[in-house]
């Protein structure tokens, strides 16, 4: 469940399962299997691959969606890197806000805001995915502290024309 190509951050595979199955995802070989949330072995020595490489500085969580997670699992795996000294940066990787920005509540926000900082990379590909109700979730986990990126996927006759670039990190900002 860990990936690490660079020396100073490791991906971790914390479930399989997705908001939504991408066409373009670089992970479908390990997504959708029905593993759901990485096993207790697998998670201990995952835990446990981190706490010794004390190169690593920020661990990335991913998967599938990490927001698919129930909120006691998800904060307990925050929880648990928190506690390893030499991991600086958290960044959550998610479609979430794109395909179920309900699932952004004030109780994820405040586990969010408990183990800031966390960096959100949100999934937004085009500027019509940009709805009210995701415009309200990225709001509420602004407003707990919680620094937003996204991360465009460049798919041609759907984004990839400067305008919708354009008009996407617009709407974005």
């Amino acid at each position: 469940r860990i990936v690490h190509r660079y020396s100073d951050r490791v991906l971790f595979l914390v479930t399989d399962h997705c908001s939504v199955y991408c066409r373009f995802c670089t992970r479908k070989r390990f997504t959708g299997h029905a593993q759901g949330v990485v096993n207790q072995t697998d998670y201990q020595k995952a835990i446990q691959y981190i706490e010794k490489a004390i190169g690593i500085r920020e661990v990335i969580f991913s998967g599938g969606d990490p927001l698919t997670l129930n909120n006691n699992t998800f904060e307990r795996i925050l929880s648990d890197i928190r506690k390893i000294p030499h991991v600086e940066i958290i960044r959550i990787g998610t479609r979430m806000p794109v395909v179920c920005p309900m699932r952004i509540d004030l109780e994820l926000c405040s586990i969010l805001k408990k183990h800031n900082p966390i960096y959100m990379m949100n999934h937004f590909n085009h500027p019509k995915e940009l709805t009210a109700e995701s415009f309200d979730a990225l709001q509420m986990m602004a407003d707990h502290g919680v620094p937003l990126f996204n991360q465009m996927v460049l798919l041609n006759g759907v984004n990839n024309h400067p305008a919708i670039v354009q008009a996407l990190s617009r709407r974005l900002l």
